[in-house]
Parts: C-alpha cells; sequence; structure tokens
C-alpha cells in the first residue's frame, strides 16, 4: 500500500510505502477519524464481504482491526 501525502500546494510528495499484505482487500476509503480517537481511518471490503474498520494510530500505522458489517460484497463501490 502506497501513500502519496499533499505538498502543500496543491501536488503530492513522493510515494510512501505504509502497509504489504493488502490483496484481499476489494474497496478501501479513508473517511478520516470515522471512530473519533487518535487519527485518520481506513475502510476495508475483503473479498467475504466483511467490512472492516482500520483505526488510524496517529504513529504512521494502524490499531487493530474491527468488523463494521458483513454482507457488503453486494456493494459495487465503496467510498
Amino acid at each position: 500500500m502506497w501513500l502519496w501525502r499533499g505538498n502543500g500546494a496543491g501536488g503530492v510528495s513522493a510515494r510512501t510505502k505504509i502497509g504489504s499484505g493488502w490483496q484481499y482487500v476489494t474497496s478501501m476509503a479513508a473517511p478520516g477519524n470515522l471512530d473519533r480517537t487518535a487519527g485518520n481511518d481506513l475502510v476495508a471490503r475483503d473479498t467475504g464481504g466483511t467490512l472492516w474498520l482500520y483505526p488510524g494510530s496517529n504513529a504512521s500505522g494502524f490499531a487493530a482491526r474491527h468488523v463494521m458489517g458483513i454482507g457488503w460484497n453486494i456493494m459495487n463501490f465503496i467510498g
């Protein structure tokens, strides 16, 4: 997984690798601080249709994931 940070001038900086092993993800969204704790979160749907919350840790990573729901494989787009 790659992150392209904004450069503050309307563009993006060089990419930074922030993870690997995401091949099971079929859709992903970055909703900001969805859980209202410590950092920007990710929401990801796996190949089985389970929707996962990856809470941001404010330390360049994510805390343990949590199931948000099942049956999301009927959706074409999550964003």
